[in-house]
């Protein structure tokens, strides 16, 4: 059976997403959002934030990516049979490249195997805001030790409230919809998932255990105390350098980009699964690339 809307390929919490298949072969994931369950350009931009955090993460292999959708709307659609499609004329969703593979949530909840490159971004999208956001639920497919991912989180702000966050890569604010995720805001959310991996270490990033800021000093590291009962942590570590030492097997390796992921598009007419669709872009982010370079 072909997807309709009453038959989608896939459901999420939020959205249910359709497989269109371009002439040359090339597969394009469009997502509908349900009733009343969010904005458009709300998720293109909660994407475009993460993207954004990406493209500072990990250089020069980037070993996290994200899909920036676009904002299309259906001018028009027929079935298999011919038959004009009314429900789908007007319709408007979020259209990217489909990620093939088999489809994980690297970083959701605690019950999720840690992935060491998903949670170093996870740390670091944390400090790039300056602790005023963090990216979560991280969702998609790996490839090659690449990560493609899609539909993020943006945990920030006060719920329902849209406040605009400074991004450091982008020269103005982006305006987004406040959210907390099931832990709380985005310090809860770091604190209940986050302890630092090695990779963390690699990049530098401020250490934490379990949330927990420590001070660093050239000898040694200990945990700031956040309250007179809790003065206590794990054992220092005997040399700072020590910590913040690379693996030798992981030094020299070739990281080849995946430049030729995601070829070059144009938005023409679908014609495998809905066929004679015509998609118009609206808004203003259809110029960007769908992963960060």
């Amino acid at each position: 059976m072909s997807p309709s809307p009453a038959h989608p390929h896939g459901r999420g919490g939020f959205k249910d997403m359709y497989i269109l298949e371009h002439s040359n072969g090339q597969r394009f994931a469009l997502k509908l959002l349900r009733e009343s369950s969010g904005d458009l350009q709300d998720e293109v931009a909660k994407s475009f934030v993460a993207a954004s955090y990406a493209s500072t993460f990990d250089a020069p292999q980037h070993r996290i990516k994200f899909c920036v959708p676009v904002v299309v709307e259906c001018e028009g659609a027929y079935t298999l049979s011919g038959d004009h499609a009314v429900s789908w004329t007007g319709r408007r969703g979020l259209l990217e490249p489909f990620l093939s593979g088999k489809y994980s949530k690297f970083l959701f909840e605690q019950t999720v195997v840690p992935h060491d490159i998903p949670q170093a971004f996870f740390h670091h999208s944390y400090e790039s805001s300056g602790h005023h956001a963090i990216a979560w639920d991280l969702q998609g497919v790996t490839n090659n030790g690449f990560y493609l991912l899609t539909d993020p989180a943006i945990v920030c702000g006060y719920p329902g409230r849209s406040s605009q966050l400074v991004v450091p890569t982008l020269p103005t604010g982006v305006l987004l919809v406040g959210a907390h995720s099931i832990f709380g805001d985005h310090h809860c959310t770091f604190r209940a998932l986050h302890t630092c991996n090695i990779m963390c270490a690699q990049l530098r990033l401020p250490p934490r255990v379990d949330g927990v800021a420590l001070e660093v000093s050239p000898l040694y590291m200990r945990p700031i105390h956040s309250d007179a009962d809790s003065d206590v942590g794990p054992e220092p570590f005997e040399h700072y350098d020590d910590f913040y030492s690379e693996p030798d097997d992981i030094q020299d390796v070739d990281y080849s980009e995946l430049d030729d992921y995601v070829p070059d598009v144009e938005y023409s007419e679908p014609d495998h699964y809905v066929p004679d669709v015509g998609y118009s872009e609206l808004g203003d982010f259809q110029d960007y690339d769908y992963y960060s370079d």
